[in-house]
């Protein structure tokens, strides 16, 4: 089955679409699904729907009518996003068998005091009437139903593609927040979690540095020029998340502009001044996710080598400082193995949706911490 895959991430830079060739085994067994990428394309924000979408995701006071229609704006913008790959491919709407879309996350709290909720907004049936395609959509909530965090989900995915014989690997995803996936060898087992925040951090400093005119560190240059505080890294360690342990999720609600502004007040107490603010950042990135790879992943699991996908890791000053901590651990990205890190996660949305439509149900105990095996996303029919 031919199936698009449609993904918007907590850095907003764009919706993702790829479009893919879908191999189902007989009777959709789980774990089994296989995919051709066979175009792909990124479709920015409108500027006033990225707006709106930013204020609702930083908890700013919206409206009903306002987020109704933020929902509807990134619903249109998928339903685009679904037509310009399709175009790209040269494959007819009407020969895409499913649409999976992820939506935008504007809030995800996975632990008890907040709820065990989550929200992405872009909603499904808009999408499906107007592509004219069925369309899966709202994939967390079953998992969170469950008892799980909702996330990560990519896992399912990762080890679909990833996973070897002989190679414990870990696959780690550096978009607006960091998230990593361990597979044992031939993919036996399991485990995944947020490390933390990914270019979240890096992104704001940035804004700040460059007064706007900069969204993000191209090629890591701004942190290559600035001075690391080790010590103000080694005292944002202490945060709470980092001893949580998994399975366990976080995003822009603690990682997000609150958790930016702290960040550049203490830096700048402590004299960091300019690209040391971003250089500061990136080390801190890097530092988390090599903290949570020491508490939770070396000691017991053991790790043969890393591959990023993400924004991030188009960054060389991030994967140097990461490669720096990590020690002998190679770092290498993803797309060494033939896998499309860009697209990967609009892949993956893909691949959930077929599998949605064969009814399977997934167990994500030892990734989400669900008390029971999920089927994942809603249908929506045109």
């Amino acid at each position: 089955m031919r199936a698009i895959g449609l993904m918007s991430g907590t850095s907003l830079d764009g919706m993702d679409a790829a479009l893919v060739r879908v191999r189902r085994p007989p009777g959709g067994a789980a774990g089994t699904y296989r995919a051709t990428l066979e175009a792909f394309r990124t479709l920015p924000y409108p500027p006033s729907l990225r707006r709106i979408v930013s204020d609702i995701a930083h908890g700013e006071a919206v409206d009903a009518r306002t987020l109704a229609e933020a929902d509807q704006g990134v619903a249109t913008l998928g339903a685009r996003a679904a037509a310009a790959v399709a175009r790209k491919a040269d494959v007819p709407l009407g020969r895409i068998g499913v649409i999976g879309s992820h939506g935008q996350t504007v809030f995800h709290g996975p632990a008890l005091d907040a709820g065990r909720s989550t929200l992405q907004i872009g909603s499904p049936a808009r999408i499906a009437n107007i592509a004219g395609v069925t369309t899966v959509g709202d994939f967390r909530t079953a998992d969170l139903a469950a008892g799980g965090c909702g996330a990560p989900l990519m896992p399912i995915v990762h080890r679909m593609l990833a996973a070897h014989p002989a190679l414990r690997r870990a696959i780690q995803n550096i978009g607006g927040i960091g998230n990593v996936t361990w597979l044992a060898r031939g993919g036996r087992k399991m485990t995944a979690f947020d490390t933390g925040p990914g270019v979240m951090l890096i992104d704001q400093m940035t804004r700040v540095v460059s007064r706007g005119q900069q969204r993000f560190d191209r090629g890591g240059r701004v942190a290559r020029r600035g001075r690391v505080d080790e010590e103000l890294v080694s005292e944002l360690l202490r945060d709470g998340y980092f001893r949580r342990r998994p399975p366990k999720a976080t995003g822009r609600e603690a990682f997000g502009e609150p958790f930016a502004r702290t960040f550049e007040a203490r830096a700048r107490e402590r004299g960091s001044r300019g690209a040391d603010l971003v250089a500061t950042a990136t080390a801190f990135t890097a530092a988390s996710i090599a903290d949570q790879y020491r508490r939770f992943l070396l000691p017991k699991l053991g790790l043969d080598e890393v591959l990023l996908s993400g924004g991030g890791a188009r960054n060389p000053a991030l994967v140097a400082m990461l490669q720096a901590r990590l020690g002998d651990v190679s770092v290498r990205p993803i797309e060494s193995i033939g896998v499309d890190g860009d697209a990967l996660e609009a892949v993956g949305f893909a691949i959930l949706a077929v599998a949605a439509l064969d009814g399977v149900r997934f167990d994500l105990s030892g990734v989400t911490g669900a008390t029971r095996p999920v089927r994942l996303g809603v249908i929506a029919r045109p």
